[in-house]
């Protein structure tokens, strides 16, 4: 991670995993999804049966939480990690100084 994605993941972080996850992964993915898949349907059929337009919500909202979860758990790992590599370099560059006067 740089310190753009770092920034950016910052911000994004600040909403809470919860509602990442139903903005990100259900609303985004899951009716997306369903969307374009229902369109297939319209186009190829010519009908759309509301039945389905209910399966493909309910499993791409699923879809959808599942990704965002993962999505979430990884940008976490990488930014603490960023987080950790700057603590740690900022240490090591305290360490190598000198403090006047003590020679």
């Amino acid at each position: 991670m740089n310190e753009a994605k770092a920034a950016a993941w910052s911000k994004t972080r600040q909403m809470g995993k919860a509602k990442f996850i139903m903005i990100r992964g259900v609303l985004l993915w899951g009716v997306t999804l369903a969307a374009v898949f229902t369109a297939i349907e319209w186009f190829s059929q010519q009908t759309v049966l509301s039945s389905w337009l209910t399966v493909r919500l309910l499993v791409f909202g699923i879809v959808g939480f599942f990704a965002a979860n993962f999505q979430w758990d990884g940008n976490e790992r990488k930014y603490e990690a960023y987080q950790r590599q700057l603590q740690a370099s900022a240490g090591s560059s305290k360490k190598g100084k000198r403090k006047p006067g003590s020679n």
